[in-house]
């Protein structure tokens, strides 16, 4: 079986620094929690990336870009040769297409 090396890149890390900090200002336990579920999900691309949607935006589908649903917030990522990089996250239910 093919792997993947999945990289978050460093507008990923930003959303995801941003995502945490303002979980944290609500719960600790939830910050915590989804800060374990990004992790996890990010390591889930390493096996099968394309079991991913191509983004609904054709724009951004034709650039290639996947979407990861982790909850509330979609992942962004791009598959290039055996490299998943994770691009972005946004808050799903938030205008993201013109920040992508």
């Amino acid at each position: 079986m093919k792997r993947y090396k999945v990289i978050v890149l460093p507008a990923a890390k930003d959303d995801e620094r941003a995502i945490l900090k303002y979980l944290l200002g609500i719960s600790g336990y939830t910050a915590r929690y989804y800060h374990k579920l990004f992790a996890e999900k990010f390591r889930s691309l390493a096996e099968f990336p394309l079991r991913c949607p191509p983004a609904k935006n054709e724009k951004y589908a034709k650039l290639g870009y996947h979407y990861l649903v982790i909850n509330y917030y979609l992942a962004f990522f791009t598959v290039e040769g055996d490299t998943v990089k994770i691009q972005r996250i946004f808050d799903g239910r938030s205008d993201y297409t013109a920040q992508i």
